[in-house]
């Protein structure tokens, strides 16, 4: 053996090339001395503190300058990292590695551009990123070391973090935590306490505490200080000081302060999760749910033609019954004529019995059917543009023009709300005239509370359209309760729809609750569902999305309480499924789990780092030659 040759060989047996002292996946003798593309002179890196190589992917149209920012806030964020390293230094140092416009790129999605925009040499000692020339965007390749973003550094700083082994939850909790407090949050992917300058992994400030949706104490052990960012934004929750180490959290929104045993959804800063799902055959209008406390069931229009919001004249449809049981959904019945429906379906059940109206060819119809093994129908439709408002006791018929129904349960029996499509005019057949004034079919539903009808309605002004108003009336007394409506959202920023809303009464906490879809120019475009619910503060209202942001549906929703939650459905819009019913059987966003928080930082330089890259190299570089 050569001399210079047994040197080394001695050197690398009784040294320690083979070691990583600063566990980031580089042992220190490629850091010392380089290896393949990695070059210790030109890269800096150091064994004694964690690296991390990035190599910037950019494309066509984009220069070194167009990163050049987003790289220098990204340096500066991994260095202000708080975990100390072997050579006593704080943080994790960047190594930016810029590569040009690969020559096939012609537009292709980043998930299918790995083999040509990673390139080979830095697989297993880098991580990727396929940067595009816009600054949103981003999503993961399901990969440790590529991932597409667009050219903003919080995006970049969350995409890698999965690389590293992170999920949107605290690791191994499988459940977000508002005290999670990491970029990894949707919660906080742009901002903390209000500042993106502040936005950070999280390094388990609040890992001791541990709580439930489902029984939650609203006294944490921390100071105002430590949980101030609670009550900005997305959360807004009302905090309250009970001394330096003691501070309670109104997790329910109620007002009240210091409760235990709370109930809450406190996960809905970004949207109300939805869980539990179950699939329908595809539909043409908004899906109706509705139970006897013991089964759950979904009244549906039925058609080939579904690229409308509701049936129509121009396209009617047929009413169906469907029976939702386990983790199925199955058509058990037609309850109309074929196409005899040129509207939204309204439906209650009622001391056994299922109610339906809907629009028909010369009025609102209504029927009557009990349920059972054969559901068969008990009261004939009634068509002529008679519509009935009965109570235990007696019939009423009423000659109406064309209308929309919305059937409600009172302890007096079901009434119908009518909505004239022509004047607008909201009423109680011939029992109260001229509630208000709608846009959009109206709804209602009785407050056990209060004793009132609740009922919400599409109002246009002067300066917005599409508003939610909600007015209170006693339609036995037949007299309004409210002294003025009330603006679902608050008048500072009200909620807006192009489609009818739905109104019902949450049992948990004495308020409404008002489910939309959002306001298009096109009613007939698919859009996202809001859920807005009644709170203690913020004007009074809080307004988030159901689901996500693909949740798209081609109509409104429908949800009812059901089985201790909220069973949700809706008619899901986009690819195969399009058109098809959505049902979660839990849509309150209540969720089994422990909420808590999670140390990411210490997760990052002790495991992330070098288990990221030791899986690449796993997977790739046996194939080399290597071992």
């Amino acid at each position: 053996m050569p001399l210079a040759a047994f040197a080394l060989a001695t050197t690398l047996a009784t040294s320690d090339f083979f070691l990583d002292d600063d566990n980031d996946g580089l042992l220190n003798g490629w850091e010392r001395h380089g290896f393949g593309p990695l070059n210790p002179e030109v890269q800096n890196c150091n064994p004694k503190h964690a690296d991390i190589i990035i190599c910037f992917r950019i494309r066509p149209g984009m220069t070194d300058a167009t990163v050049k920012p987003t790289i220098e806030r990204l340096t500066k964020f991994y260095a202000d990292m708080p975990f100390t390293n072997p050579d006593g230094k704080r943080g994790l140092n960047l190594i930016p590695v810029v590569l040009p416009p690969h020559p096939e790129d012609k537009g292709q999605g980043y998930i299918e551009f790995y083999n040509q925009g990673m390139p080979t040499e830095w697989r297993g000692l880098a991580h990727g990123v396929f940067v595009g020339n816009s600054p949103g965007g981003g999503g993961q390749a399901n990969r440790p070391d590529w991932c597409g973003t667009g050219y903003n550094w919080w995006t970049i700083a969350h995409e890698v973090g999965h690389q590293l082994g992170l999920p949107h939850e605290p690791l191994g909790f499988g459940l977000g935590s508002p005290l999670h407090t990491s970029l990894m949050n949707y919660d906080y992917s742009y901002q903390l306490d209000g500042d993106g300058q502040k936005v950070r992994f999280s390094f388990g400030e609040f890992a001791s505490w541990k709580g439930s949706e489902a029984d939650l104490n609203e006294v944490l052990p921390f100071g105002i200080d430590q949980l101030k960012f609670l009550s900005n934004r997305p959360h807004y929750f009302s905090l309250k000081s009970l001394g330096k180490a003691k501070t309670s959290v109104d997790w329910n929104r109620n007002g009240v302060h210091a409760e235990t045993h709370v109930r809450a959804n406190i996960n809905d800063g970004y949207s109300v999760g939805l869980s539990s799902n179950i699939k329908s055959k595809k539909i043409a209008g908004a899906p109706v749910l509705v139970t006897d406390g013991k089964t759950l069931s979904m009244v549906a229009p039925v058609s080939e033609f579904m690229n409308e919001t509701s049936p129509s004249k121009d396209h009617p449809a047929t009413a169906t019954l469907f029976r939702i049981d386990g983790k199925k959904c199955v058509e058990v019945k037609k309850l109309s004529d074929p196409a005899a429906v040129k509207g939204d379906i309204s439906a209650v059940i009622y001391q056994g019995k299922l109610e339906i109206c809907y629009q028909g060819s010369s009025g609102t119809d209504w029927a009557k059917f009990q349920l059972g093994t054969d559901i068969s129908q008990i009261d004939g439709i009634l068509g002529l543009g008679d519509v009935r408002e009965s109570t235990p006791t007696k019939l009423n018929v009423v000659n109406l023009p064309a209308s929309d129904g919305s059937l409600v349960v009172t302890p007096k029996g079901v009434i119908q709300l009518h909505t004239e499509r022509k004047s607008g005019a909201v009423h109680f057949g011939g029992w109260m005239e001229n509630i208000a004034k709608s846009t959009k079919p109206a709804a209602g539903v009785w407050n056990p509370v209060r004793k009132v009808l609740a009922v919400a309605y599409v109002e246009d002004t002067d300066k917005l359209k599409g508003l939610i108003k909600i007015i209170e009336v006693d339609p036995f007394k037949k007299m309004i309760v409210s002294k003025a409506p009330m603006t679902v959202g608050g008048e500072k920023s009200p909620a807006q729809t192009s489609a009818k809303p739905v109104i019902f009464f949450d049992s948990l906490s004495s308020t409404y609750r008002v489910l939309v879809k959002g306001r298009y120019d096109d009613p007939h475009q698919p859009g996202l569902n809001y859920m807005c619910r009644q709170i203690a503060s913020r004007d009074g209202w809080w307004i988030k999305m159901m689901g996500n942001e693909w949740a798209n549906s081609r109509s409104v929703a429908s949800a009812v309480e059901f089985n201790g939650d909220m069973a949700y459905a809706y008619r899901w819009y986009g690819g195969g499924e399009d058109g098809m019913a959505w049902i979660s059987m839990r849509a309150s966003g209540i969720e089994k789990g422990i909420i808590t928080d999670f140390d990411e930082v210490g997760f990052i330089f002790n495991h992330g780092l070098r288990d990221s890259l030791n899986a690449v190299r796993n997977e790739q570089w046996p194939r080399k030659g290597w071992r």
